[in-house]
């Protein structure tokens, strides 16, 4: 995946994140004032949810644009790796 695809696909996820973050604000206003209403407090926690997969949606995309890895090669790898330069 080139660059200029993560970073499209990257500032599709930030402007979905931001209509989400107004939805909520707007609905935890609405949730305060009803505070019985359970389908506005669901609505409220479903879009909490979403805007949190999204955040690490971009959070992964901006890694892999990136280049950054997570985490150390698996011990079989770097034994293939050491093999190889064994060999030649």
């Amino acid at each position: 995946m080139d660059n200029q695809k993560i970073a499209a696909i990257l500032e599709e996820l930030r402007e979905e994140r931001d209509q989400a973050s107004s939805v909520i604000d707007a609905l935890d206003k609405e949730v305060n004032h009803a505070e019985a209403n359970r389908g506005a407090r669901k609505l409220l926690q479903e879009y909490v949810d979403r805007r949190n997969n999204i955040d690490a949606a971009v959070l992964a995309m901006d890694n892999l644009a990136s280049g950054k890895r997570r985490g150390r090669r698996p011990g079989w790898i770097n034994d293939i790796k050491e093999a190889g330069q064994a060999s030649e």
